[in-house]
């Protein structure tokens, strides 16, 4: 006999009081990881380390209320470029600023952000044809699982490129730990 989760059922199969086991869906990347924590009680251990993040290296400084980055990637042409390509897009539009900064970002516990320039600072593909990458821009860093789907139709994607992201959704399964979860359709641009 074999077991089918809710998605694979059909209408009739999920309901007319038939005892189906559900089967738990297991998230790729860092958020499976904490998905698996999080059933284990050990939230407390949910460190970007725990969760197969790598900090990129960068130094940070603080002044007063701002925190930026010293990190030489964002005098890179590549970055550069990505930026002014973003700035010209907002003045076409003309619809003002939509970017959204990380530091903006881990304020939304769940939802979608309209806009991010990131750069991947680290990028390592996991199990299952997805992968999970730390992204970076002046005022921070935070993880990010990227489908599969991202994987597909960027194969070059790594540490260095530049994403122009829309729509993106944003969560924060425990203070302080925000990730984002980055599907082909969130890509406006990928810069090399």
């Amino acid at each position: 006999m074999s077991v089918r989760s809710g998605s694979q059922m059909s209408g009739s199969q999920r309901g007319g009081g038939l005892n189906v086991p559900q089967v738990a869906r297991i998230l790729p990347g860092p958020a499976g990881k904490l998905q698996q924590l999080a059933a284990a009680g050990a939230l407390q251990q949910a460190t970007p380390e725990a969760l197969g993040l790598r900090d990129c290296g960068s130094t940070s400084s603080s002044t007063a209320d701002n925190t930026f980055s010293l990190d030489v990637c964002f005098q890179s042409a590549v970055w550069c470029s990505a930026h002014e390509f973003t700035v010209q897009q907002e003045a076409r539009a003309g619809t003002g600023s939509q970017l959204h900064t990380i530091k903006l970002a881990k304020g939304v516990a769940l939802g979608k952000v309209p806009q991010m320039l990131v750069m991947l600072s680290s990028f390592q593909p996991s199990g299952t044809n997805s992968a999970f990458a730390k992204v970076k821009d002046p005022t921070g860093s935070m993880g990010a699982a990227l489908h599969s789907s991202v994987l597909q139709q960027q194969a070059a994607l790594g540490p260095g490129c530049v994403l122009l992201l829309q729509q993106v959704s944003v969560f924060t399964p425990a203070p302080g730990t925000t990730y984002a979860a980055v599907t082909a359709r969130n890509i406006v641009r990928v810069s090399i």
